[in-house]
């Protein structure tokens, strides 16, 4: 009798069951490598909004005229007109504005708004100290963002140097 060769109904389960348990293993690995790749990239993204956001709000504070700079009530609203020269800006031109409009940080300026950070804003608070303990009038900003996972807070203090208290 001749013997016939392949194989039976339960070599072959025990090989779908194996390639099952390594598809599974490499299905896992890949999943927990992509998740990591977006949460990093998340972050960055995050981080790298809210720097350039408090970077530009610091260079226009720094420009402010001296007119009074002028703060919400609930902290979250910033307003100051910035420096120029005679003749480069018209005079509503020079208006600037930096608040928190539901979960975004805007900037209003010359009339435009822009959206700074677009999502996951928790908090934007601003303070101002222009009293005579201090040398310098002080403009303080602090910026809450959430994505995901993922919570960053920045605070920024800076530094009117023309800008004398008590003057």
């Amino acid at each position: 009798m001749k013997r016939k060769k392949g194989f039976t109904l339960i070599e072959l389960l025990i090989v779908i069951v194996i390639m099952g348990l390594i598809g599974l293993g490499i299905f896992r690995f890949f999943r927990n490598a992509f998740h990591s790749f977006w949460m990093s990239r998340d972050r960055v993204d995050v981080v790298g909004q809210a720097r350039v956001a408090m970077e530009e709000m610091s260079t226009y504070i720094r420009q402010a005229s001296d007119e009074p700079i002028e703060i919400s009530p609930d902290n979250e609203r910033i307003d100051f007109f910035i420096e120029r020269d005679e003749g480069e800006w018209f005079d509503d031109d020079r208006e600037v504005s930096y608040y928190r409009e539901g979960n975004s940080l805007n900037r209003r300026f010359g009339g435009v708004s822009t959206t700074l950070v677009d999502s996951g804003v928790d908090s934007f608070y601003v303070w101002y100290d222009s009293s005579t303990a201090s040398r310098f009038e002080v403009v303080g900003a602090s910026l809450t963002i959430t994505r995901g996972d993922e919570k960053s807070e920045f605070d920024r203090k800076i530094m009117l140097r023309g800008r004398r208290s008590g003057q």
